[in-house]
C-alpha cells in the first residue's frame, strides 16, 4: 500500500518497534477532482516511560472540505451505521465535537485503554458532499475488518438537498 507512513516518535522504544503508523486514503466520490473525504487508519503505541501505556487503533473518516457525515453521537464522534433501505436522519449531519470545525468527521473505530468503539462488518454511512455551493446527500458502504477498510459502493443524489435512502442509486 503506497499511503502508509510510519515514524519513530519516541526513540526510547528502540529500533524494533515502530510506535506510530498512519494510512490516509483520499476519496473523490463525485469525481470532480476534489477530495471529498479521507479514510484515516492510525496505530499508536506508547509505553510507560512516556507517562502513558496504551496501544491505540483508530479508523476515522474526515473531510477537509467541510463535508459532514451522519453521526450517532456528535460528542463522541461515532459514525451512524444505517441499514439498507433506511432513511437518512437530517439532524444527524453534525460536527463531531472531537474534530476541528474545519474538518468534520467521525470514528468507525477507536480502541485504546479508555474507549472501545468499533463498527465491524458492513457499515453504511450517510454523507453530504458540497459542490457548487449546494450539498448533495449520499451514502457509502464500507466493509470493516478490524484494521482493514474496503469501499464496496456508494451513491450521491443527482439533485442538491435531496436525501436518498441508504442503498438507493
Amino acid at each position: 500500500i503506497n499511503n502508509i507512513k510510519a515514524g519513530a516518535v519516541n526513540p526510547r522504544l528502540g529500533d524494533t518497534i515502530c510506535p506510530f503508523a498512519l494510512s490516509i486514503t483520499d476519496i473523490d466520490l463525485n469525481k470532480d477532482e476534489i477530495n471529498d473525504f479521507q479514510i484515516v487508519l492510525s496505530h499508536e503505541l506508547k509505553d510507560s516511560t512516556c507517562g502513558n501505556s496504551f496501544d491505540e487503533f483508530v479508523i476515522q473518516i474526515n473531510s477537509w472540505n467541510n463535508n459532514p457525515l451522519s453521526l450517532s453521537n456528535d460528542s463522541t464522534g461515532y459514525v451512524e451505521n444505517f441499514n439498507l433501505g433506511d432513511d437518512m436522519i437530517g439532524s444527524s449531519f453534525t460536527t463531531n465535537m472531537r474534530f476541528s470545525l474545519n474538518t468534520p468527521g467521525g470514528y468507525l473505530m477507536n480502541i485504546n485503554d479508555k474507549e472501545s468503539f468499533r463498527l465491524n462488518g458492513d457499515v453504511f454511512c450517510g454523507l453530504k458532499v458540497l459542490k457548487n455551493n449546494h450539498y448533495f446527500f449520499g451514502w457509502i458502504h464500507l466493509k470493516v475488518d478490524f484494521f482493514k477498510v474496503t469501499i464496496c459502493e456508494y451513491a450521491i443524489s443527482a439533485q442538491p438537498d435531496l436525501m436518498i435512502k441508504i442503498g438507493q442509486k
